[in-house]
């Protein structure tokens, strides 16, 4: 399965590197089109998915992100297959320099992800009890913090043009919800920890 994954995402960033080539003008020199976006991400766990990917846009100023992601996990780690989609709004705090073109970047985020393997429910069913859930099971509000290490290469690599790898942890609003509610779960159950890389596209 996970072979599986790194084909689907090796063929991805083909497909996204032939359709920038195709949505740029013949003038070099004007900017990226709104739609092609500038980053492919590739996140293992966080609460959206054993594994996740999809495409990410950043403005020009560098103070905003937004990735759109796919999460798989299989039912032998979830106890179902789940898929999600996921929007993730993720604000850089400061860029430290590094040596050898690399910069430290921490950041905060905030998202949503929304359930669509039919595992889960928007508007509660009618045979369970009134309240018998306090929130829409199916889409979760997430909160997270990180940092990135970001690498920029000297010259364009088969389209890219840098990578960053991040560590970041957070959680959703059901675990707030669950904490709020119980004295007995500790702050950091209601955490975890992502690891992945965003692979930066070459404009």
């Amino acid at each position: 399965m996970l072979r599986s994954a790194v084909v689907i995402f090796l063929l991805g960033i083909l497909f996204l590197h032939d359709m920038k080539v195709f949505g740029q003008s013949k003038d070099s020199t004007e900017a990226r089109r709104w739609y092609v976006p500038g980053f492919v991400p590739v996140q293992y766990a966080g609460n959206i998915g054993f594994i996740s990917t999809g495409v990410g846009y950043a403005s020009r100023l560098r103070n905003y992100e937004l990735a759109l992601m796919y999460g798989y996990a299989p039912k032998s780690m979830a106890g179902a297959v789940i898929q999600t989609l996921t929007a993730k709004n993720t604000f850089p705090i400061i860029r430290y320099p590094l040596k050898n073109n690399e910069v430290l970047i921490p950041y905060l985020g905030l998202g949503v992800s929304f359930e669509i393997g039919g595992n889960a429910f928007f508007r509660m069913p009618s045979h369970f009890p009134e309240s018998y859930y306090d929130y829409p099971k199916n889409l979760r509000f997430l909160a997270y913090g990180g940092a990135k290490v970001q690498h920029l290469f000297d010259d364009d690599f088969y389209g890219l043009r840098g990578v960053e790898l991040f560590a970041e942890a957070g959680t959703i609003d059901l675990y707030i919800w669950y904490k709020v509610m119980s004295h007995e779960i500790r702050t950091n159950d209601i955490f975890s920890v992502a690891i992945g890389a965003n692979f930066l596209l070459a404009e």
